[in-house]
């Protein structure tokens, strides 16, 4: 009897825990809604696709723009999650999809490229208008979640997506190490210092203020096959 008891106990504790876990998670929706959202969630050829977008004033400030036109580097790596939602244990993740996205704009040719890199592919864009740019990196359109086969049929499903948005790559970082080491020879004592001093500024400004992560908890939806091309509504 002590066993049951024990047993007993043990479970209201992890459903306790795991319904907190629960609050956690859509209190952070409800902070960071404005910053993605989603656009679509449908079953095509049996597969599970997800639309989505990311507010772009939150990514590109008018700082994060002034250093794209100066040629450095913008990255937004997304994360994208599709979990299982269960009544008396922990959720379960069912899929987890990873995209990445980098932006630089070259100066001699004024033309703006993408390269968006997806579990099965990678792809390259090109174009000399800013607002298309901005499109490719911040709407992200029919990423690939999950075979139709591996959901369960009236299941309760949510994501989690997150986003960070990187504006110093370490590419970026060589390049301007090899452009202070190139002119230490030619740069003596106090020329040499501020150029170092201002390298050191330009890194803590990128890597601090303009590294941003945002992320969002998606409302609860049923799986429910009707027919192909049909939606699964959020």
């Amino acid at each position: 009897m002590r066993k049951f008891r024990d047993i007993l106990r043990f479970t209201l504790v992890l459903c306790l825990i795991n319904s907190l876990g629960l609050l956690a998670s859509l209190n952070t929706a409800n902070a960071s809604e404005a910053s993605i959202r989603i656009i679509r969630n449908q079953l095509r050829e049996d597969t599970l696709f997800l639309s989505f977008e990311v507010n772009p004033d939150k990514v590109f400030t008018p700082q994060t723009l002034t250093f794209l036109q100066r040629g450095f580097t913008i990255r937004l790596d997304y994360t994208v999650e599709l979990w299982r939602s269960k009544n008396f244990w922990f959720d379960r993740l069912d899929s987890q999809e990873q995209l990445r996205c980098e932006l630089n704009y070259d100066i001699l040719s004024r033309i703006y490229k993408c390269v968006i890199s997806r579990t099965d592919k990678i792809e390259l864009k090109k174009s000399d208008e800013l607002s298309k740019a901005i499109e490719w990196v911040t709407k992200i359109d029919s990423l690939e979640i999950l075979d139709s086969k591996k959901l369960e049929l009236k299941g309760r499903y949510y994501y989690n997506i997150e986003a960070d948005v990187v504006t110093l790559t370490a590419q970026d970082i060589k390049d301007l190490q090899k452009w202070l080491d190139n002119d230490s020879d030619e740069r003596k004592g106090a020329e040499l210092s501020i150029s170092r001093t201002i390298f050191n500024i330009v890194i803590a400004f990128l890597s601090a203020k303009n590294h941003r992560k945002f992320s969002m908890v998606s409302s609860k939806w049923v799986f429910v096959k009707v027919s192909e091309e049909s939606s699964n509504e959020l």
